[in-house]
Order: C-alpha cells, then sequence, then structure tokens
C-alpha cells in the first residue's frame, strides 16, 4: 500500500496540470512530454518571481518534468482511480475554490495604504522593525568591462552616486544598480566584498571589485545601524508598507468570513457531556 503523502503529491500534481497546456498550436516550448508542453512563455511567467538565474530556470524545468511524469505514472498505476486519491481531490478543490474566492474577494476591495497610514504604523509600531544585527545600507553597482567601470567611479568621485546612476542608466554595460540597498551583515558575500564594506569610509566609493570575470563591482557605503537601531522610515518605508497592508487584507478577509457566517446556515452540534 502506498502512503497518504505520496497519494497527496499526486493529487497536487494534477492540479498542476491546469498550468500545463495540450499541443495545439505551433508557439515555442521548452519542454514536451507526449502531448503535454510547458512554453517558453509559461516557463518566464512562472518564475518571474523566482529571479532570471539560470539555476532557478532550470531547476524549475525539473520540478515540471518530476510531476509531469509523477502523474503519468500514477495513471498507469490506477491511482487516480482510487477511493482515497479521489476523496482528496474532492477536499483539494474546495480548498482551491475558497482561496480563489477570498483572492477575489481581496482584490476587488483591497485599495493601497497611503503614505500618512504607513508611517503612522510605523511610529506606533517602530520596535517591530528594529535591527538584530549590523546592518549596512550600501550603493552597489556591477559593471561589465573595466573601462565601463572605471568611467562610472570617475562620475561617482566628481559628482556623486546619484549623477552618476542617471548617467549610466541606458548604458547596455550595467548589469546591476541597487541604490541604497539593505545589507544585514552575513549577507556580504563573497569575503572580498565582506572585507571592503567593513573598512570602507562611508560615501567614499569602492575600488574596482572583480567578484565575478569580466563583472566589476563598485559599492560605497551610505549608512551603518548597529544591533538594536531603529532605521529612519525612509529606509524601510517599502516593508512598513507591505507589512501594514497585509494587516488591512487580513481584517479585510476576517470581515468578509463573517458575512459569509451570516449568510449561510451553519449548525454545530456540542457535545452535550
Amino acid at each position: 500500500m502506498r502512503s497518504r503523502s505520496k497519494i497527496i503529491s499526486f493529487a497536487f500534481a494534477i492540479l498542476a496540470l491546469v498550468s500545463c497546456k495540450e499541443e495545439t498550436s505551433q508557439e515555442s516550448y521548452v519542454v514536451k512530454i507526449n502531448n503535454s508542453v510547458l512554453t517558453e512563455a509559461e516557463l518566464n511567467n512562472i518564475i518571474s518571481d523566482r529571479g532570471t538565474a539560470l539555476k532557478h530556470r532550470e531547476e524549475f524545468i525539473r520540478e515540471w518534468i518530476d510531476t509531469e511524469i509523477l502523474y503519468r505514472e500514477a495513471v498507469v498505476l490506477g491511482f487516480d482511480k482510487t477511493e482515497e486519491f479521489n476523496a482528496i481531490i474532492e477536499e483539494t478543490k474546495k480548498h482551491l475554490a475558497g482561496t480563489l474566492v477570498i483572492k477575489d474577494y481581496v482584490d476587488q476591495n483591497f485599495s493601497e495604504p497611503g503614505i500618512y497610514d504607513v508611517k503612522k504604523y510605523f511610529e506606533e509600531h517602530s520596535s517591530e522593525f528594529q535591527f538584530s544585527n549590523k546592518v549596512y545600507v550600501l550603493n552597489l553597482a556591477v559593471i561589465n568591462g573595466e573601462a565601463e567601470a572605471l568611467k562610472f567611479r570617475d562620475y561617482i568621485v566628481d559628482y556623486d552616486w546619484g549623477i552618476a546612476e542617471n548617467y549610466f542608466a541606458e548604458n547596455a554595460a550595467v548589469n546591476k544598480m541597487l541604490n541604497e540597498k539593505f545589507f544585514h551583515e552575513y549577507q556580504l558575500m563573497p569575503s572580498q566584498l565582506n572585507k571592503i564594506v567593513k573598512t570602507l569610509p562611508i560615501g567614499e566609493p569602492s575600488i574596482l571589485l572583480e567578484l565575478e570575470p569580466g563583472l566589476f563591482t563598485i559599492v560605497e557605503v551610505v549608512h551603518i545601524y548597529n544591533e538594536g537601531e531603529i532605521p529612519e522610515f525612509d529606509y524601510v518605508r517599502e516593508n512598513v508598507k507591505e507589512k501594514y497592508g497585509m494587516i488591512q487584507k487580513k481584517k479585510l478577509i476576517a470581515e468578509f468570513m463573517e458575512s459569509l457566517y451570516s449568510r449561510y446556515n451553519i449548525e454545530i452540534i456540542r457535545d452535550s457531556k
């Protein structure tokens, strides 16, 4: 007898197939297993939240293949005909449908919080944003090619980081550009970057760091927060907005569920003992 956990995995595999189309056109695809395909467009949409790194792409493709072949094997073994499997599918359908109802309600009724409410929340709950370790606020650029990287650094020295960033905004040599980004001490990797950041005076651009072949990193320390300090609102504005927004969504969902309770006949039989 196969374990219940395996059957549950197969149940979710079926649901995953909703996103996989059967071959109906000549649209380019990344993977094809019999008549099921994963198209380039679908892959790009699905992994957009995971980043664009090749390893993430390859990892997702492998997950898609594993899910597809496991489902096909489950069908061959007859799991899709078992009573337990279909009971799990029905229960899963209820949860999925309920999730979609809540998502739709939130999408229709939630408004992004305004700056006044977000700032007020921060002022009343500032201790929630207290740092538990040392944090560096950095400007960081990764430039393709030493000549362009030197030019970028010269602009910082002659003017400032903001002017250099604007000047290079459309430059194809720019691989990455981060402005006043928070880095916890443990995130300063590799060790060469860690060492430079910890010895760099605030407001001074670093030397060129070739952390990857042909890619040159320039970093500037904007501010340093010690453990226990609370950052200025402007530095954590988006984090505060996200947290406050989640609280408001939970309240909205609670109100919605309360309205559903009053709409439907609910009878709970209490234990008389």
